[in-house]
């Protein structure tokens, strides 16, 4: 009996240090800080764009025109705005540099698709008087913090599954999340197999895209493959 009991607490304070040694791990707060800090790094030297863009679309909602050109304000409009030791940087570099956020938040077009059917013209909303590109780099970071919190969860999950960890515990409605992250990065991974031209399937910015959604679909996949092995390790103890 006496030595029962002793095996029992022992497993018992095995299981307890090895749930602390694993709870520290908590990518479900790191994934979204990390990408939130690389879109700023990214978005960092083009910040007086940034700031005109958005500086301009307020004046243009209040009725005052912030600039003599008719119609919305484009990144090409913004140049002024640059700080001088900026100058260097290329009509090229600049843009590549405000398609890292969205590139890093893929499935955040999913929260676009329904405006976008829904909409007479078929466009995506953004704030009247404001280039798109600049209305995503700003707004994806911040709607991507649940799918990449999401995918913190999964991987935390597998983590501690593989040690019958049961913590945290995914849900349906993660998955389904996940699902659907993994769906829009299998999407995006084909577009450049979809294009006709041979110079642009094997362009820079198809390249980019294609390894954008191969990290979802390994962030999806993650999630979902935590939740079938929480499911077998219940099932196991059941």
């Amino acid at each position: 009996m006496y030595l029962r009991l002793n095996v029992s607490i022992q497993v018992y304070t095995a299981s307890i240090s090895m749930h602390a040694k694993y709870r520290d791990l908590r990518l479900r707060f790191m994934l979204p800080a990390a990408q939130l800090l690389l879109c700023l790094v990214a978005l960092w030297p083009i910040r007086g764009m940034i700031v005109g863009g958005v500086w301009f679309a307020i004046q243009e909602n209040r009725g005052e025109r912030a600039y003599s050109k008719p119609g919305p304000i484009y990144l090409f409009d913004l140049q002024m705005l640059q700080p001088p030791r900026d100058e260097s940087l290329t009509q090229r570099i600049k843009e590549q540099l405000i398609w890292i956020p969205p590139m890093l938040n893929l499935p955040s077009v999913l929260v676009e698709i329904p405006q976008a059917v829904l909409s007479p013209t078929h466009m995506s909303w953004s704030p009247r008087g404001m280039d798109f590109r600049i209305w995503r780099a700003i707004s994806w970071p911040l709607i991507g913090i649940l799918f990449w919190w999401i995918a913190g969860r999964g991987i935390d999950a597998l983590i501690g599954a593989r040690r019958r960890i049961m913590n945290p515990s995914i849900g349906w409605a993660e998955t389904a999340v996940s699902i659907v992250a993994l769906a829009c990065g299998v999407i995006f991974c084909m577009l450049p197999f979809m294009v006709e031209s041979e110079n642009d399937r094997y362009g820079p910015w198809w390249q980019l895209l294609c390894i954008a959604g191969a990290i979802w679909v390994l962030l999806g996949g993650a999630t979902i493959a935590a939740r079938f092995v929480q499911f077998r390790v219940r099932r196991a103890n059941s």
